[in-house]
This record gives C-alpha cells, sequence and structure tokens, in this order.
C-alpha cells in the first residue's frame, strides 16, 4: 500500500480494510497510526537491510564498502521513494520502538564497521568512529531527500550528481594524512 499509493494512505483504516480487519485491531496491534508508522518504517530498514547484506561491494572488509553502502542507499531511495519519505516523517524519526531502533541500527552498525576497516587501513580519518558514522549517514539521507531539487541547481545527471556528493563525503573523512587524493569528480568540477 506504502509504494501502491503512497504515504498518506497508510492509515489505520485502510489498513485495516486491506487486511479485513476493523481499525481498532490494527490500532491495538500497532499502538496507534504512529506505532502503524513505525512498524513500517521497521519492515523497510530490514528490507534494505537484505539488499546491503545481498551485495558483494557492501561486504565486511571489502575495499570501497563504504561508499558502495552509500550508493547502495541510494539506488534504494530512488526505487523506493515513498518509503524514503515514510522515513523521514516527524513521527517516525522521533518513534523509538524497539524494534525500530534495532532496525536504525543494522545500517549504523554495518557503516561503523566499514569505517573502521578504512581506518585500519589508512583511508579514513582515525578518531571516534560515532561522529563520522553520524556525519556519514545524515549526508546520505539529506541527500536523497533533496536530490530532485539538485536538478534544478545541477549540470549533472543523477548518476553523476550522485558520485560528486559521495565524493564530497569520502573527501570530509578521509585520513588528514592522506597525501592529496582526490576523486575523479572533484577533479572535473575544478577545471
Amino acid at each position: 500500500m506504502l509504494e501502491r499509493e503512497g504515504v498518506a494512505s497508510v492509515t489505520l483504516r485502510a489498513v485495516a480494510r486491506d487486511l479485513g480487519v476493523t481499525h481498532r485491531a490494527v490500532a491495538k496491534q500497532t499502538g496507534g497510526w504512529g506505532g502503524l508508522l513505525a512498524a513500517s518504517a521497521t519492515a523497510v530498514l530490514h528490507r534494505f537491510d537484505r539488499v546491503v547484506e545481498g551485495t558483494a561491494e557492501c561486504g565486511l572488509g571489502v575495499p570501497g564498502a563504504f561508499r558502495a553502502m552509500g550508493r547502495a542507499y541510494i539506488a534504494f531511495a530512488r526505487s523506493h521513494p515513498e518509503w524514503i519519505r515514510l522515513l523521514s516523517l516527524p513521527v517516525v524519526t522521533t518513534a523509538r520502538t524497539p524494534e525500530l531502533v534495532a532496525a536504525r541500527r543494522l545500517f549504523y552498525d554495518r557503516m561503523v564497521v566499514a569505517i573502521e576497516d578504512g581506518q585500519h587501513r589508512g583511508v579514513l580519518r582515525s578518531g571516534p568512529v560515532a561522529p563520522i558514522a553520524s556525519f556519514a549517514w545524515t549526508a546520505v539521507q539529506g541527500f536523497v531527500l533533496v536530490e530532485h531539487a539538485l536538478e534544478d541547481v545541477s549540470d549533472h545527471g543523477p548518476d553523476a550528481r550522485a558520485e560528486v556528493f559521495l565524493d564530497s563525503v569520502f573527501l570530509g573523512i578521509r585520513a588528514l594524512g592522506d597525501p592529496g587524493w582526490w576523486p575523479e569528480s572533484v577533479v572535473a568540477e575544478s577545471r
């Protein structure tokens, strides 16, 4: 229903109608509309985790896994824009059900492992991993939420725009002692 009809269609009555039960039964099971949206967001995050898990480039210890995770999230968001809208709703971003908190940790924990690997290899700056992971997660989430607006201010196509964005995130967290590594998209932008 969410993907078919959009976020606005997810109501207790609509879900009850689809399931053939009363809206009170749905409300009791989910704790109300906010609980219904939190449960839906949990399902979305689990689905995305399965995508990352099934993407070899995102694997544990794979060089470039951190960037691959960013690409995977951007591709997922483009394929499922209503799911991403759901994840950005205030009622969802402030929800703290145990299931939703655990689902949020799935991608975050994968990013932490990829960052630690990058730090170990000397590609990413050393230091506390949590702020780097939080920055990266926030940046990627922000990018997918405003990407459509970037069409108005960017000469790049969607794939090039995503790569420039990922390069910029990577530059922000690269190792400080890295002797001048610059991604190709940044070099191309400066020409």
